[in-house]
């Protein structure tokens, strides 16, 4: 993992999205004090620290105070399942052998309201959303009010039916996805998702509908490697693998422009 400043530099990391689960408003103001300067920083909040920003008065993109405007707010994250990994992604289909689809932990009408509780109070979305039943249950909740504010994302978007596109795009959504993960968890993919691996980490159906898309890495569930994502995309294997679906295979110049944030809001801007 990082381990000093220069790190980031050397790898060409300038901003990233804090998700830590916890309140880091503080913790950020001590790192900026103690001199870090590395890059821009936006930080997240989840359900149990949305009261306290907004009573501070904060919104998504404010600078966080005694920061200089290195360190800004981020979005408001809900997660509305699991993992592929631990079974608990939730999916239109049982895990193989079980009766089990995984976890939603929301009704939508709460679903609904958390998100017209962000919106409403400046904050765009990040909704972590891996399979593809959690997936179709956000959007067609999210269709049910106003959109979420312009930049809002669906973290992960592993595991998408492909019918739920036009949806996706409708809202105004951005696809956050970690290439790196396919590569890691290709075999977990196959084994607990026969027949879907075509729908997984679907990088050119995502481009092809016209849903904006922006790479990162999950850190530190996995490495701080944008060339790796890189090579990922425009591959769909680790070294030395044959390709993984390669119809979902992007070109370098879509996978270079979700890299870069400057692209990514250029690009969104574009598409409005």
């Amino acid at each position: 993992m990082i381990r000093d400043q220069a790190e980031f530099r050397q790898l060409g990391v300038t901003e990233i999205v804090e998700l830590e689960n916890s309140h880091n408003i503080a913790d950020w103001q001590r790192r900026y004090k103690k001199g870090f300067r590395a890059l821009r920083v936006h930080v997240g909040f989840y359900d149990q620290h949305l009261d306290d920003a907004i009573k501070l008065g904060l919104k998504t993109g404010d600078a966080v105070p005694e920061t200089e405007g290195l360190i800004t707010v981020g979005p408001y994250k809900i997660v509305t399942d699991g993992s592929l990994g631990s079974q608990t992604a939730y999916c239109h289909e049982p895990y193989p052998g079980t009766k089990d689809y995984g976890v939603f932990p929301y009704q939508p009408k709460t679903l609904a309201e958390m998100a017209r509780r962000g919106r409403e109070n400046g904050f765009k979305l990040a909704i972590h959303a891996i399979g593809d039943e959690a997936n179709s249950l956000t959007f067609k909740t999210l269709a049910e009010g106003p959109n979420p504010l312009p930049g809002s994302t669906i973290e992960h978007a592993q595991l998408l039916d492909f019918s739920d596109l036009p949806l996706f795009k409708k809202l105004g959504l951005i696809a956050s996805v970690q290439p790196q993960h396919m590569v890691d968890d290709r075999e977990t993919c196959a084994k607990f998702w026969p027949g879907r691996e075509h729908r997984a980490w679907a990088f050119r159906s995502i481009v092809d509908a016209g849903i904006p898309m922006k790479l990162g890495s999950d850190c530190p569930v996995a490495q701080m490697q944008p060339w790796d994502a890189l090579a990922v995309c425009i591959t769909r294997a680790a070294a030395g693998d044959s390709p993984m679906c390669a119809e979902q295979i992007i070109d370098l110049e879509t996978a270079w422009a979700a890299s870069t944030s400057v692209r990514i809001r250029k690009n969104l801007l574009e598409r409005r």
